[in-house]
């Protein structure tokens, strides 16, 4: 029984863990999406965005394709 609940902790805390990676990145992401939506609202493309995010110009192109989809 000692060892089911050692196995059933572990797996709580893998889930856990998990679920925090992903929600910090679901995080960045918004929060990139939020510098872009205001780089664009001033008039700045794609690669200047990326310049001043230190971001691939491909990414910032396929953040502002999905933000213009929402």
């Amino acid at each position: 029984k000692k060892l089911r609940k050692a196995e059933y902790e572990a797996g709580v805390q893998a889930g856990m863990e998990a679920g925090m990676e992903a929600g910090m990145a679901a995080g960045m992401e918004t929060k990139v999406k939020n510098q872009i939506k205001k780089k664009l609202a001033k008039g700045k493309d794609a690669e200047t965005i990326a310049e001043e995010l230190e971001e691939d110009t491909t990414v910032i192109q396929k953040l502002i394709d999905e933000i213009e989809k929402e």
